[in-house]
């Protein structure tokens, strides 16, 4: 897995510089009763995930769990736009940085996974980081060929299908990490390549989902090139407003692959 370690250095000072540079352009203050959190708060677990020594984590857990207590939590990025992929991804890099920072405690968390709403990139947001707790070995089938995730219908606009499609397969991909895999699932893999012959960049997005598993499967790095080259493009043209969640997706994409590197080595 040459080529991994290869990118390694570039995700990593891609992640630094978003995550300086990340602010809130469009803070949200929320009605009364509402709950509403920039992902700036997890701005401390991407960077002990690219292995920054003393990081205070403690607040994000806390957001967790006050979202939790308060229900129908949103979660921001720079621009102000809420989403539920983003509940996700604060969960998940809590999840995975806690160990890093407080080795000697367990990672308790008392309140339970966010909903999916029942899209299939919130499936399998859902199931990747309900893995990451239970770090249970599942079976899957294999699958041949290439394919996407789900169906596009008629009234999906490219660029929603796509985004979802790449949700999903950072989702899968993260699925199959967190199960102690040595080779990730072919799911993954199978949309991966779908996607490297049929998805234009047009379509991309700015936020780099499924880097990791784009950049593992050495068929489809093109991609995750083509990916790395958008973030910058990104960050060029709309500067910190636009750097918040790629660089949490970078330093996550950089836990990740050393992660699986380090597994392969044994």
């Amino acid at each position: 897995m040459d080529h991994v370690a290869r990118y390694l250095p570039t995700i990593k000072a891609l992640a630094e510089q978003a995550l300086d540079m990340a602010v809130d352009a469009s803070p949200i203050k929320p009605r009364e009763g509402e709950f509403v959190q920039s992902l700036k708060v997890a701005i401390p677990c991407a960077r002990a995930m690219l292995g920054h020594a003393g990081q205070d984590i403690t607040k994000p857990r806390a957001v967790l769990v006050e979202a939790f207590e308060e229900g129908s939590p949103r979660f921001a990025d720079g621009f102000g736009h809420c989403r539920l992929t983003y509940h996700f991804l604060l969960f998940d890099l809590v999840v995975r940085a806690w160990p890093l920072v407080h080795p000697e405690f367990e990672v308790y968390l008392p309140f339970e996974l966010p909903k999916s709403d029942g899209q299939i990139h919130h499936d399998w947001l859902h199931e990747m980081c309900d893995r990451r707790l239970m770090a249970a070995l599942v079976t899957w089938g294999p699958v041949q060929g290439e394919g996407p995730l789900h169906a596009m219908a008629s009234d999906d606009t490219p660029d929603t299908w796509v985004y979802r499609e790449l949700v999903g397969i950072h989702g899968a991909f993260g699925t199959f990490v967190a199960n102690s895999y040595d080779e990730p699932g072919e799911i993954a893999r199978r949309a991966a390549r779908y996607h490297l012959h049929h998805t234009q960049p047009d379509y991309t997005t700015y936020q780099p989902w499924a880097l990791a598993a784009f950049l593992w499967f050495p068929e489809t790095v093109s991609f995750a090139e083509q990916q790395l080259h958008d973030v910058q493009t990104h960050l060029s043209i709309e500067g910190a407003a636009g750097a918040l969640v790629p660089g949490l997706l970078l330093a996550d994409a950089y836990a990740t692959l050393t992660e699986l590197l380090e597994k392969t080595s044994k």
